[in-house]
């Protein structure tokens, strides 16, 4: 690679991508419980890319700027806590991840499943989060 070559030019291999999603969903976790708009902007700059979208049920967010803002007010309504997660299953820049929403004395509020896209950069391109376990396969 040419020093001229950007990191975003590159294709990442398989390491370099399981890596790159191990910091983003630890960081993106550790973001959901921060109250601070500043940390949470800090967090989401390292994981999260700049015109990145996050939906769910509830929202659908647009740019970093506004999932921070989402972030906080998250916290405002559920002081304390917290996304655990589990480890990825990925192919190809995309993974699905299984989570659970913890209360500030450690109950389940709910569980849920996000699905992801990682860009070229290891950040977050596009998350989709679904609440409640999977339907049946019957």
């Amino acid at each position: 690679m040419s020093p001229a070559s950007s990191r975003k030019d590159r294709v990442m291999t398989k390491a370099d991508t399981t890596q790159a999603a191990d910091k983003a969903i630890a960081t993106w976790a550790a973001a959901w419980a921060e109250s601070s708009t500043e940390s949470v902007q800090r967090m989401l700059e390292q994981v999260w890319a700049e015109d990145g979208q996050y939906t769910d049920p509830n929202t659908v967010l647009k740019g970093r700027a506004e999932v921070a803002d989402y972030i906080v007010k998250f916290q405002q309504r559920l002081p304390g806590a917290r996304f655990v997660y589990s480890k990825p299953n990925m192919h190809h820049g995309f993974l699905r991840i299984a989570w659970q929403l913890l209360l500030l004395d450690g109950t389940i509020r709910t569980e849920g499943m996000d699905f992801a896209e990682l860009g070229p950069d290891g950040r977050f391109r596009t998350v989709v989060g679904f609440f409640g376990p999977p339907p049946s396969a019957k």
